[in-house]
């Protein structure tokens, strides 16, 4: 295992792009939903799915300082969706 050095200027989206990147199938994400199905996301489908997210927004012409409404079940979905809204606001979902 290779040990990250983290600082004041590291953020979430940079850990995990670099995990994507490195541990690209490595569990990153694990969510029961109301139903009862579990999902399970690596890496690489945690960052692929923010940037499809990401993508969808920028279609939309949402900027950074744009607010945005979300009506997600407490899912797998919804982990993506924040984890995709904290990376638009440090600016590193630039699709």
């Amino acid at each position: 295992m290779t040990a990250t050095i983290v600082t004041a200027a590291t953020t979430l989206p940079s850990l995990v792009t670099a995990q994507a990147t490195h541990r690209p199938d490595v569990l990153a994400l694990s969510a029961r939903a109301s139903d009862g199905q579990r999902y399970r996301l690596s890496y690489r489908a945690l960052d692929s799915a923010a940037c499809r997210y990401g993508e969808a927004l920028a279609d939309q012409a949402v900027a950074a300082d744009t607010w945005v409404g979300v009506l997600l079940s407490n899912d797998a979905a919804l982990a993506v969706c924040r984890f995709c809204v904290i990376s638009a606001a440090v600016d590193i979902c630039l699709w």
